[in-house]
């Protein structure tokens, strides 16, 4: 590592091209119904409430040496992190804009203190190279793509409009935890909520303390935010695990830049950040990262105290916030210990042991309070989906999993999951890493997620994000092994070694390409596989006896052109990118709400109290019916108030049906409280004084009845109408004589 030395001037340098792209796409998002100024309180917000007093933790408990860069990516994490405890704690006791300053204040505490504040300040910061922050910024390219295709997806529109069914799901969470502790399913709401939601308690926090509108924070501002922040704190913490700086901009490409590598076909650019629309899974690789980061600190550096409460932290938030990413973190560190146990290591056995133990407590103790036990519809199927979707986009059409054909694909889409990592394999077998701890927890890290991605199942797919949970972790491993393998060579060679493997790589993906084609049987595949595996393989041969590098500097071609391949998937991804259409229109489609709707909803949000419940009659997403798509969330979204039934899946209770039906499609006589149902349509359908006592017991005050279900001609007199959408009415509910 480069001496340290303070140098704020050359590091403010480092910061500045990735602040440039967080301001640029936060203008973008101006043009997709956000103001500049709700954005800017916004971001002040973070800044204050969460990255400040992030930076001052971070840098009470690191190591003398660190940069920039890591203490305010690093203490995004810890204070977005502190952010979600304040917040839950203020709503626990009606105050949560005193909890949201708890981290604020704790910061104040830690600088006033003499001996943190001398800690703290004693500090250093060593510069990265100049072009360090410009090459992590390109890597944003990728998920920015995803987020450009999101922005699409209105916020404010005339007409009609058809969402992602889950944006109002989110919207509604991200309601409740503005307001209620301990939280229930919005749409549900006699149901405790049991699911990973404190993404959307970190989303109320900046709302509570900015004003910015909920939604603007889920869908414009807070994938902005990550998009510049994930990938740049899996950068930094590269930097930290391979004590190199260029191993930081190869980290964060391989994350978020490059995708799979098959050598029969062009892969889309699918990251961690792949999708605005899962704003779970964007917060949690933002901890993912954090926690990676204050392992490497705890298992290395023996300067570094007061760690073990901000890995205690961010364990329990970023298993909070996404269910899929403590369990393949849990995997890696008992790896690590195993490891640590093989080698005799005692002296580092019992730190990586322990911690390792925490890890499985608070995921067990997670499991239990936060998730009630549930699996959340995963079921283990051992390969049968993933050998199917690896056969339909290999061989064109499904094979069973159990024949020739069926194992070769499978084997094939396996091979894309690992191959443009495969450096990081290397790591085990190197002197200088094999019994590093974070070695094996990178390893362990990548494997659990690439195992559970093959060997479980979910009708939504959802076994897809223990792999990107994995990412990071992988991506880390890769740029650790190339390094690892460029510096076992001469330094002479280095330069034309790496020159000639990323043109090796770039050759042998493109000749791959003409012979492979992917959807037309496994021999156009298996064919491109070998073309690109003999034109490296033997490019880096001849590559490194012309440089007389040995073995060693052929693994180092090798290696290069496997960072290298994908770019090809990439610029072809770039090159075909179109702004996809907008998703409004003036005439209603299934599944559609109307801007007249939206509307009053937001009447009803704003002229009720946010402890007051509604009841509704449309259960379905679409068509009516007594079997049909249960998402259904427009009054819990956008009301943002809890609604006795409305679409009644993304529940606990209906994910256990998933595994039966595999779909989000349940009949009437599924719901599992029939009188609750009743009591619920039969007022709308038939209104009466025992209905209406019981309702309001149920803290019941208002009706929204959708014009297209089963209602009555009006309510009165036990509610009053009140408020008229186009395609909904809106009553309150008149309290019962004697109440």
């Amino acid at each position: 590592m480069t001496e340290p030395r303070t140098t704020l001037g050359r590091e403010a340098l480092t910061v500045l091209p990735p602040a440039v792209a967080l301001l640029a796409v936060l203008e973008v998002a101006t043009r997709h119904h956000a103001h500049h100024r709700e954005l800017l309180l916004a971001l002040l917000a973070v800044v204050v409430t969460q990255v400040l007093p992030g930076a001052v933790i971070w840098r009470l408990v690191r190591p003398v040496h660190g940069w920039l860069v890591e203490d305010l990516a690093l203490g995004l994490a810890v204070g977005a992190a502190s952010a979600v405890v304040g917040h839950l704690a203020g709503l626990a006791v009606g105050l949560p804009r005193v909890g949201g300053l708890l981290p604020l204040l704790l910061a104040v505490v830690l600088v006033a203190l003499p001996a943190s504040r001398e800690r703290i300040l004693s500090r250093r910061t060593v510069p990265l190279p100049r072009l360090w922050g410009v090459l992590v910024t390109v890597t944003f390219l990728g998920p920015l793509l995803a987020l450009l295709t999101d922005y699409r997806s209105p916020l404010r529109f005339q007409g009609w409009a058809r969402l992602y069914v889950d944006l109002p799901f989110h919207d509604a969470l991200a309601g409740e935890l503005m307001h209620h502790f301990p939280p229930h399913y919005p749409q549900s709401s006699l149901e405790p909520l049991t699911y990973h939601w404190f993404a959307h308690a970190w989303t109320a926090q900046v709302s509570t303390f900015s004003g910015t509108s909920l939604d603007v924070l889920l869908w414009r501002f807070n994938p902005a935010l990550l998009m510049v922040a994930v990938p740049l704190l899996t950068a930094i913490v590269a930097v930290r695990v391979t004590r190199t700086p260029w191993a930081g901009p190869i980290a964060a490409a391989i994350a978020f830049l490059l995708p799979d590598l098959a050598p029969w076909t062009t892969t889309g650019v699918d990251t961690p950040l792949s999708t605005a629309m899962s704003p779970t899974q964007q917060f949690g690789m933002l901890l993912v990262v954090g926690v990676i980061g204050v392992l490497t600190v705890r298992w290395r550096e023996p300067d570094a105290r007061g760690t073990l409460p901000v890995l205690l932290l961010l364990l329990v938030i970023t298993g909070g916030s996404k269910g899929s990413t403590l369990p393949v973190l849990v995997c890696g560190a008992l790896l690590a210990t195993a490891a640590m146990a093989v080698c005799r290591d005692r002296a580092r056995l019992r730190g990586v042991g322990l911690d390792a133990l925490l890890a499985v407590v608070v995921l067990g103790l997670l499991s239990v309070f936060m998730f009630g036990g549930a699996s959340g519809g995963v079921v283990v199927d051992l390969g049968e989906d993933f050998v199917g979707t690896s056969a339909r986009n290999i061989i064109g059409h499904e094979v069973s999993a159990t024949s020739l054909a069926g194992l070769t694909a499978g084997a094939l889409g396996l091979l894309t999951l690992v191959l443009g990592a495969a450096a990081g394999l290397v790591l085990p077998f190197l002197r200088a890493t094999r019994t590093d701890p974070v070695a094996w927890f990178l390893l362990g890290t990548g494997a659990a997620g690439i195992g559970a991605f093959f060997v479980l199942t979910h009708p939504g797919l959802a076994q897809g994000y223990f792999l990107k949970a994995s990412q990071p972790a992988i991506a880390i491993a890769a740029a650790w092994g190339t390094v690892a393998l460029f510096e076992r060579v001469d330094g002479a060679a280095v330069r034309r070694l790496a020159a000639g493997g990323a043109v090796l790589g770039l050759v042998g993906i493109g000749a791959s390409y003409l012979v492979g084609d992917a959807g037309h049987g496994l021999g156009r595949a298996l064919a491109g596989l070998a073309v690109f595996a003999v034109l490296v393989g033997g490019g880096a041969w001849g590559g490194s006896r012309l440089v007389r590098s040995g073995a060693r500097g052929a693994l180092a071609v090798v290696a290069a052109a496997l960072v290298t391949a994908p770019l090809v998937s990439t610029a072809t991804s770039v090159r075909d990118w179109t702004e996809p259409p907008a998703l409004v229109g003036p005439v209603p489609s299934l599944g559609a709400i109307s801007s007249k709707d939206v509307r009053a909803l937001r009447w009803l949000r704003n002229h009720s109290d946010p402890d007051d419940v509604v009841i509704t009659n449309d259960h379905c997403l679409a068509a009516q019916g007594t079997t049909c798509d249960r998402r259904r969330f427009f009054v819990a979204g956008y009301a943002q108030r809890r609604v006795l039934i409305e679409g009644w899946t993304y529940t606990t209770k209906a994910s256990e049906l998933y595994a039966e039906h595999g779909s989000n499609e349940f009949s009437d006589d599924l719901f599992w409280d029939q009188d609750l149902l009743a009591l619920n349509d039969g007022f709308i359908e038939e209104p009466t004084e025992e209905a209406a006592r019981k309702l309001w017991k149920l803290g019941v005050r208002w009706v929204v009845v959708w014009r297209r279900a089963p209602h009555a001609r009006d309510l009165a007199p036990w509610a009053t109408r009140v408020h008229r959408g186009q395609t909904l009415t809106i009553y309150r509910l008149e309290p019962p004589a004697g109440t």
